[in-house]
């Protein structure tokens, strides 16, 4: 809190470019708190109705801005503080950062006993446990290099082909081995349609346990593969 009182009992000079730095900080974190907030909300308000209608929970929300960051509620909060914190220190009040780490430090510790009470829920815990190592994302960079998350990507004139099959086939609960079939299938669609096909391709997997080779998939030998 002593940034935000230092904010409201100092007198400003001027505003200037680190006011606009600071509001468009608290301003993004106030909205990402909101939008976090009321999508949790909405979960567990159905979560209450399919408790009380005697179905079963949904054990995780990981949707929305769920689906980017475990806790984004606690990243807004977190931002408008830090944004505060830039409003006082351009008052000359640099100390202030002192205060919003602390700040900082406690909301990390109270993450933690999230994490762990939700851990302890039996109805959720093998579902938080899969929640949490979900980190790894798949990125695509077009030719203009914007970078878009995805989960599912295909480039060159073999993406003309596929990425409808893999639209509609795809879905987040695959398996190892149906995320293979699907990949098998876009390899025969590229062979099958594309004059100017590859002609061998190599299957990798990355997960986090790394990146490993996982099977060829050959029509002509000795040629170098591509990665799928």
């Amino acid at each position: 809190m002593l940034p935000f009182l230092r904010c409201l009992l100092k007198k400003y000079s001027q505003f200037n470019i680190w006011d606009v730095v600071a509001t468009l900080v608290c301003l993004t974190g106030v909205t990402l708190a909101y939008f976090a907030d009321s999508q949790l909300h909405n979960f567990v308000c159905r979560n209450q109705r399919l408790k009380f209608l005697g179905q079963e929970l949904v054990p995780n929300l990981d949707e929305g801005l769920w689906n980017y960051s475990c806790h984004p509620n606690y990243f807004g909060e977190q931002l408008w503080w830090w944004g505060l914190a830039i409003f006082a220190w351009n008052l000359d009040c640099r100390w202030s950062f002192i205060d919003t780490f602390i700040n900082h430090l406690c909301l990390a510790y109270v993450t933690v006993l999230v994490e762990e009470y939700m851990l302890k829920q039996e109805y959720r815990a093998e579902a938080y446990k899969k929640y949490l190592i979900q980190s790894p994302s798949l990125y695509f960079i077009d030719y203009i290099a914007s970078l878009h998350k995805l989960y599912t990507a295909a480039f060159g004139y073999g993406s003309y082909f596929v990425l409808s099959m893999m639209d509609r086939h795809y879905r987040r609960d695959m398996t190892v081995e149906e995320a293979i079939e699907l990949v098998d299938t876009v390899i025969m669609e590229i062979w099958s349609r594309l004059v100017i096909a590859p002609p061998n391709f190599v299957i990798k997997i990355v997960d986090k346990d790394g990146a490993r080779e996982y099977a060829w998939r050959v029509s002509i030998k000795d040629v170098p593969a591509p990665s799928a």
